[in-house]
């Protein structure tokens, strides 16, 4: 499951990703930073006032925010939440 998630990550990113070698901080992070925090970052509004006006939000290229990890779980199905939290703790503690 955990292959699968990170693997889901990586092709959400268009990266290649070998599975039990990802990092957040090493790998996933300045990928965020490059490519989704412009659009899902602390500017973005939350998913409940994007889906109230997507239009809007859209059109001023904003998504809806992902920059916590509580605000990226909403998008993330069970029973990857738990693959995925412990994916970041063990990168949190590693670098």
């Amino acid at each position: 499951m955990k292959r699968l998630l990170i693997s889901a990550v990586g092709l959400a990113l268009n990266i290649p990703v070998m599975a039990a070698d990802v990092d957040y901080r090493k790998d996933v992070r300045a990928l965020w930073q490059a490519k989704c925090s412009a659009c899902h970052g602390a500017d973005a509004p939350y998913v409940g006032d994007f889906k109230e006006a997507k239009e809007k939000f859209t059109a001023a290229m904003k998504g809806p925010r992902m920059d916590t990890y509580s605000d990226l779980l909403y998008f993330v199905a069970w029973p990857d939440t738990g693959a995925l939290m412990r994916r970041l703790d063990t990168s949190a503690k590693t670098s």
